[in-house]
């Protein structure tokens, strides 16, 4: 998570940004936007191959912030995203409990967004 404290105030489109205000971006709503992603809502990994069939990162993909402040472990969570949930893919079939549907993907905003409550059966 990027956190920006500003040294001087700062005027954002017509906004006062005072100094030494914090200011977490809400990477939600760029992830989110529909003007960025065809469907954002529905899970689709094709959206990050090319044309060429290489894996592509686009600029407004911002998992683990952006810039000087972007988290420093990203390398090194990406590789343990890769190998836990490959893992836990290859070895179980992970289905929602009989008669129960997924929750939403608008989830429980703070400081990260969590989803509501739900039970999967592997």
């Amino acid at each position: 998570m990027s956190v920006v404290n500003f040294s001087r105030d700062v005027m954002l489109d017509g906004y006062l940004i005072p100094k030494n205000a914090q200011v977490i971006p809400n990477l939600y709503a760029v992830h989110m936007d529909p003007e960025l992603w065809d469907e954002p809502e529905r899970f689709n990994p094709s959206r990050f191959i090319n044309k060429a069939g290489a894996v592509e990162k686009p600029d407004y993909f911002m998992p683990f912030g952006v810039g000087r402040r972007m988290c420093l472990g990203d390398v090194l969570a990406r590789h343990q995203l890769f190998l836990f949930f490959s893992s836990l893919l290859h070895t179980y079939d992970l289905v929602p409990e009989t008669g129960s549907i997924l929750p939403d993907l608008i989830g429980f905003s703070g400081v990260s967004t969590i989803p509501d409550k739900y039970k999967v059966w592997i």
